[in-house]
């Protein structure tokens, strides 16, 4: 396997995420892991884990954002940037993962 197929598989678990299709898009990010153990690289693993709060703060965002809300939602999201988290829209919601 060359880094373009692993590429391929990222940005297509990327895709599955974006698309909804959760349980694809784990089952893919689980076999991109162990192959990229298998390599002895390293993937961001417990540290990306949501705690309860900022899951909280995600769903208050997106409620926010639905009602078009912009204020508030910029304050949801300074508060999760606050807790160490980087902050993406995606087609699915608010996305959240550590820098």
């Amino acid at each position: 396997m060359c880094s373009s197929d692993l590429f391929e598989a990222v940005s297509a678990t990327h895709t599955a995420a974006d698309a909804g299709d959760d349980a694809r898009a784990r089952e893919m990010a689980d076999t991109i892991n162990v192959l990229f153990g298998a390599m002895g690289l390293a993937l961001n693993g417990a540290a990306d884990e949501i705690d309860e709060a900022s899951a909280s703060l995600v769903a208050q965002r997106d409620a926010a954002r639905a009602l078009k809300n912009w204020s508030e939602a910029d304050r949801l999201r300074d508060e999760l940037v606050a807790r160490g988290w980087v902050v993406e829209d995606g087609a699915s919601g608010t996305l959240i993962r550590r820098s």
